[in-house]
């Protein structure tokens, strides 16, 4: 089981779509980072498992990052996927939980944990819920 983090424009993650991040908007963003790449706006991500099967799922705004003057043919160090009004990512690392404050700075949004945490530009969680805090 994973921990989600999530860019929202919402007081709560779980309400993003009162006030929600537009697929369109989230695709235009990630076109103009040369550090991400979108791989899906709305279709389907497969992926083949160690066993030769196939997972497949349906996904929207599929976005990979792979960090400053990186090559497009190597791994991403992330992923992240827009849904219901936010952009999310699973069990993110510090240098995630950054890029991810930039791109809610850049979408005038914030950084949110499943259970309300916000996230500094650090990627540390801070006591205060002020979007502005750095």
């Amino acid at each position: 089981m994973g921990y989600d983090i999530h860019i929202t424009r919402a007081e709560e993650w779980s309400e993003s779509e009162t006030t929600p991040i537009t697929l369109e908007e989230w695709i235009a963003h990630a076109r103009s980072d040369p550090a991400l790449r979108v791989d899906v706006i709305d279709g389907r991500a497969d992926s083949t498992l160690p066993d030769g099967q196939v997972l497949s799922i349906k996904v929207k705004g599929l976005v990979a990052w792979f960090g400053k003057g990186a090559e497009p043919s190597r791994q991403p160090l992330a992923w992240f996927s827009w849904s219901e009004g936010s952009i999310d990512a699973r069990n993110p690392d510090t240098a995630t939980l950054r890029k991810m404050h930039e791109i809610a700075k850049a979408l005038n949004a914030r950084v949110q944990g499943d259970e309300g945490e916000l996230y500094n530009a650090d990627g540390q969680p801070q006591a205060s819920r002020d979007p502005n805090a750095e």
